[in-house]
């Protein structure tokens, strides 16, 4: 029986616990805190169209937001996600749109303009 090596604890832990151990490493080794206001410029530029990635463990710290600073910023969070949603459904439908059409023209027994080659549409002029 061939057994298979260990994960060390850091292949374990999902991808928001990491950030988080290492936001914390971060701020142990240099003292480095980011304020609320700086959180909330981020959050705001990023809501405002920004590209700023901010790992989804960031957003999670403010799901429960009991001051004004931190509801601010969880208010950017929702405006961002509620975007995102609102981009992903277009491309989705006009995915879908596309595909359609594709199938109606396999389905199609009629030669059309369009399915004509390049060079018939020049010559014929």
């Amino acid at each position: 029986m061939i057994r298979q090596p260990q994960k060390s604890l850091r292949e374990k832990i999902c991808y928001s616990a990491q950030i988080e151990a290492g936001y914390r490493k971060y701020v142990k080794m240099f003292g480095a805190l980011i304020s609320l206001r700086e959180f909330s410029e981020l959050y705001w530029e990023r809501a405002n169209g920004s590209k700023a990635k901010i790992p989804k463990a960031m957003d999670a710290a403010f799901v429960d937001s009991h001051d004004d600073p931190q509801r601010e910023i969880k208010a950017a969070i929702d405006r961002f996600n509620a975007s995102q949603a609102t981009e992903s459904k277009r491309i989705a439908t006009d995915k879908i749109d596309a595909t359609i059409r594709r199938l109606d023209d396999l389905q199609c027994t009629e030669l059309e303009d369009r399915d004509r080659p390049y060079y018939e549409h020049r010559l014929a002029a």
